[in-house]
């Protein structure tokens, strides 16, 4: 039973200490605050079916779970409990974290609330669960002495995988106003340019590549695939050295800059597969990597190309991997694909 009650927060700070940063992501917002008792697994799954009832389609409906995690005296011990905590999450198991919780195996001091966001995620189709960030007190003051207490801490975010690339056409302008504005910059001063974005998709880490034409022509194309690094950033960096340190071009020089027309390609999280059947042309970059060599074509290369399947992982293994033409069949090579919302100027 859900009631209403304000004394319920005089001690509680997990709604406290998130404000700021809604504050500073949202701007213009309304909450409504849910602080959880000691409740039992049915009851989380209950009330995660009467929220999804509620939000049905909307968009405009972020769920927030604040929660400390590890609180001890064991570094050790933290790192141990917290990794077991967030291999739950990281499975999408909501049972085995409220067990885990509910059995002093895991630590969470807001668990139940993060149970049923997780149940939540599940029946709204959040299929997958990314780790942000994850730390602790000692880690963050240095502190590493046992015998002294320590909390742990993490950040992660729910999201439907076909829905990751999902930029909007105001967060596609600011991108492609990053990369033109960071190649002038660094072409009159040399130093990266402190850049700055507030949409969350922008501020989420990603992968990217910046290609440049000029008259029609390839100009310089970098990309980063793997990456920790918020996606605005990354496509500062990548745009930078497209203009100045692609090998297969001269530095561009700064009146050229204004004929040159910038490409944006956001990456997709990099997903191994076992077979080549599982690329779709047109749809899919891959990635093959066999010992130290690897190569990769972004998806629109097929197309622009019209090479079938076969022509292009053999131009891949041998133009971009410096591998044999068939490496590609070779059971020791790894192959991974991705997709890419493109778009341009």
């Amino acid at each position: 039973m859900a009631v209403f009650n304000a004394d319920a927060f005089n001690q509680e700070h997990s709604v406290e200490v998130e404000l700021p940063f809604l504050q500073s992501a949202l701007k213009d917002f309304k909450i409504v605050p849910v602080v959880y008792s000691d409740v039992t697994f049915d009851d989380c799954k209950e009330f995660a079916s009467l929220l999804n009832r509620v939000i049905g389609l909307r968009q405009d409906v972020l769920i927030v779970v604040s929660t400390d995690m590890y609180h001890g005296y064991s570094l050790k011990e933290a790192e141990d409990i917290d990794g077991l905590t967030l291999a739950a999450l990281k499975r999408m198991d909501a049972e085995a974290l409220y067990y885990g919780l509910r059995d002093g195996v895991f630590q969470m001091c807001g668990g139940f609330g993060a149970v049923t966001g997780l149940i939540l995620a599940k029946q709204a189709g959040y299929n997958n669960f990314e780790l942000l960030s994850n730390t602790n007190s000692a880690q963050e003051t240095g502190n590493y002495k046992d015998g002294n207490w320590l909390v742990g801490y993490a950040a992660g975010v729910f999201y439907r995988k076909e829905d990751r690339l999902m930029l909007n056409d105001s967060e596609k302008k600011r991108l492609l106003e990053i990369a033109r504005s960071s190649i002038e910059s660094f072409l009159k001063t040399s130093k990266p340019p402190d850049v700055k974005a507030d949409q969350p998709n922008l501020l989420r880490s990603g992968g990217a590549f910046v290609t440049l034409h000029e008259d029609g022509m390839l100009r310089g194309c970098i990309g980063n695939i793997v990456t920790d690094t918020a996606l605005y950033i990354t496509v500062r960096d990548m745009a930078i050295a497209s203009a100045t340190n692609d090998p297969r071009f001269r530095r561009l020089k700064p009146e050229e800059l204004k004929k040159v027309k910038i490409e944006i390609s956001a990456l997709s999280p990099l997903e191994k597969v076992n077979s080549a059947d599982n690329i779709e042309l047109g749809k899919h970059g891959v990635l093959v990597k066999k010992g130290f060599r690897s190569g990769v074509f972004l998806p629109q290369v097929a197309v622009e190309t019209g090479w079938s399947k076969e022509e292009f992982l053999t131009n891949l293994c041998v133009e971009k991997a410096g591998l044999a033409p068939d490496a590609w069949k070779d059971k020791d090579t790894d192959i991974y694909i991705f997709s890419a919302q493109v778009f341009s100027e």
